[in-house]
């Protein structure tokens, strides 16, 4: 058995020993695949949105994920742990009442955020509701598709630097799960994909 000090240690062992075998499988309905996503896609995805994210963010920015529950969110997520930044999860706003929003204002207030990360239909009212003092973009806008040069226009780029993968994330998770949480040693790198909806 192995022991790793980070979870993305185990993604990136296992898309070296195992890239075809599914890391992820997305059920729309909770019962039916709809995507799969293999361990070396999910390494390779997520490296590409990190090298975006580190070229226009600092190690250590948080980033508001409020994503569905998809495969965008799980390559966002990943994304986060490879620059070194963190990932602060929250659903999109069912609607725009005002007590949504609300909720939304506040998170971001507490979190302040140096990107949030929505669907399409959500980043024109999350721009509004932030007043344009967070960047707001979709997964897609954030990273283009393998192969394709790293750009996005109309928004900044920042050179701050490559950062160091954030190292204390992982026991971060580990205390935040609780005492039923296996320790490192008993984690076992060739774990069946995941899946959830």
């Amino acid at each position: 058995m192995s022991s790793f000090e980070q979870w993305i240690e185990v993604l990136e062992t296992n898309a070296r020993r195992f890239p075809e075998r599914a890391a992820l499988h997305f059920l729309p309905d909770g019962v039916t695949i709809g995507e799969t996503l293999t361990f070396s896609q999910l390494h390779e995805q997520s490296q590409s949105l990190a090298a975006a994210l580190q070229s226009r963010y600092a190690p250590g920015d948080r980033v508001l994920l409020m994503l569905p529950s998809s495969l965008d969110y799980a390559r966002a997520f990943c994304a986060c742990l490879y620059a070194g930044m963190i990932a602060v999860p929250l659903f999109p706003p069912p609607s725009r009442k005002p007590r949504h929003l609300e909720r939304v204002r506040n998170v971001v207030v507490d979190a302040e955020p140096a990107l949030i990360l929505a669907p399409a239909d959500h980043c024109e009212g999350l721009l509004e509701l932030v007043e344009g003092r967070v960047d707001v973009l979709t997964v897609q806008h954030l990273g283009p598709p393998p192969g394709q040069p790293m750009a996005a226009p109309g928004h900044r780029r920042l050179d701050r630097g490559l950062p160091a993968i954030h190292l204390g994330l992982h026991r971060f998770a580990q205390r935040r799960r609780g005492a039923s949480a296996q320790p490192d040693r008993q984690r076992r790198a060739d774990a069946p994909g995941l899946r959830f909806r």
